[in-house]
């Protein structure tokens, strides 16, 4: 196999050629020496006119890209150039470049991603996103990565599909390490085999780290659970239209729960077939908007007016539509101060907001622990939504003042001691709530807000 190397980077050339051939000892590589430098787009022409099967380029004066008959990676600092269909540089590739990771990120909630999941988002170099990624996941991205939104909205503008997996190859053949984020399950619903396809008409490779899909965020949203023993033994989860954007077919669904992806828009039709198909007026629906986040949405009806309801609260996607007697039935726990609420402890005392974090966990609480809130000031992260906030020392408050600079109605603000507290009363001019002495400040919390509740039952 004939090579040739960039004038100024022969070295480069030699020393991967020299892994190529430790890969490929049945092969022979021939350096096509070069006694002067050569133009780029005259190495291209060797290449198609067959005089070399493939040429080295320094990745620093490389363009970034190849058209047609061409193709290239980048290992290390250096392009390697050859024509699209050389079997045994395509081979190379797949060992020098890395697979592409497919992440389910979840519907809503930052803490519905994997472990996994976030392992890659930590160690990625580029990551693509879509529009239903709660921005909060992507905090965990690491400062030098870059971060590229490839969404699609039905009722918005949105990436061609082609371009996305342009964008994904081209990232792949540049050596970086891919994380394509998908909202929900990577898996469910999604375009995933459209880039799957791409990918693999290179015999490039990937892994696909699994997420919680919006169905299944149902459950602990609304209290409407998919299935429920005499009642609904089966699910299907369909979308509104078929690849060609034409309605789909809806299946009969006795005893099951029908769930319906990206149909807001289409709802009377929906509601129409079912009709038609002789579906009760009756039958039990229900649309669930925002699921996992804190503008959560649900509305319930019945076949005969759950579009009408739609249009009547202008409701937009994303969102699901539920239908089948599930829908009709919601089971939520009982009354619990802590439960579900978004509670922001700040801090760099590890030991504390450790004691803390485990207290909110168990009464039912989603803590979210900032030990430095300075990193929200100047980067492209997402501070979190929440619902009450502690302080463990006066230094915490200073910095959420910085984000923060008035308090928002409806949240809670507590302090773990007076020291904090007056630190709090001189930035914001209002009293705050302090914590017992050595008591937690989560439970503080927790006395507070039951304290509201019960006095608010005895004044019914």
């Amino acid at each position: 196999m004939k090579y040739a190397g960039n004038f100024f980077c022969m070295a480069q050339a030699k020393n991967l050629v020299m892994k190529f051939a430790d890969l490929m000892p049945e092969v022979d590589f021939n350096l096509q020496e070069n006694s002067e430098p050569k133009d780029y787009h005259k190495m291209l022409i060797e290449v198609k006119d067959g005089l070399i099967d493939f040429f080295v380029w320094p990745q620093e004066d490389f363009p970034g890209s190849v058209k047609e008959p061409y193709d290239y990676f980048i290992h290390e600092t250096a392009a390697v150039v050859f024509l699209k269909g050389n079997d045994e540089l395509t081979k190379l590739r797949q060992v020098f470049t890395f697979p592409v990771s497919f992440v389910g990120a979840g519907p809503g909630e930052p803490e519905w991603i994997t472990v996994e999941g976030l392992n890659y988002l930590k160690n990625c170099d580029v990551c693509f996103y879509d529009a239903l990624v709660n921005p909060q996941i992507l905090n965990h991205i690491g400062p030098n990565t870059e971060r590229k939104y490839v969404g699609k909205r039905g009722d918005s503008t949105s990436f061609d599909q082609g371009e996305i997996n342009e964008l994904i190859f081209n990232a792949v053949r540049d050596g970086r390490k891919v994380l394509r984020l998908k909202g929900g399950d990577a898996g469910i619903l999604g375009r995933i085999q459209d880039e799957v396809d791409f990918l693999q008409e290179y015999e490039l490779s990937w892994t696909i780290s699994p997420g919680i899909t919006a169905a299944q965020a149902l459950a602990p949203c609304t209290g409407t659970y998919l299935t429920s023993r005499g009642v609904s033994d089966r699910v299907i989860l369909t979308t509104a239209r078929q690849a060609g954007g034409g309605l789909n077919q809806l299946m009969h669904f006795d005893r099951a729960t029908l769930v319906i992806y990206m149909g807001i828009l289409s709802i009377k039709k929906i509601c129409s077939q079912l009709l038609e198909a002789g579906y009760p007026e009756d039958l039990p629906a229900m649309l669930a908007m925002n699921l996992g986040r804190s503008d959560c949405q649900e509305l319930r009806g019945q076949l005969i007016n759950i579009a009408e309801l739609a249009e009547k609260n202008n409701l937009r996607p994303p969102g699901l539509i539920v239908f089948g007697d599930t829908a009709g039935v919601k089971s939520f726990p009982s009354y619990s101060p802590l439960l579900g609420r978004r509670v922001i402890v700040c801090g760099d005392n590890e030991a504390l907001w450790k004691r803390e974090e485990k207290f909110l966990r168990y009464s039912g609480a989603k803590p979210i622990c900032l030990g430095d809130l300075s990193a929200y000031k100047a980067s492209e992260m997402k501070f979190p939504e929440f619902d009450d906030v502690i302080f463990l020392d006066s230094r915490s408050v200073y910095d959420f003042h910085g984000i923060h600079s008035e308090l928002e109605d409806g949240v809670n603000y507590t302090c773990l001691n007076k020291e904090v507290a007056v630190s709090f009363e001189c930035l914001y001019n209002q009293v705050a709530q302090v914590t017992e002495a050595k008591g937690l400040v989560s439970e503080s919390l927790r006395q507070l807000i039951s304290r509201e509740y019960l006095n608010a039952l005895s004044a019914q």
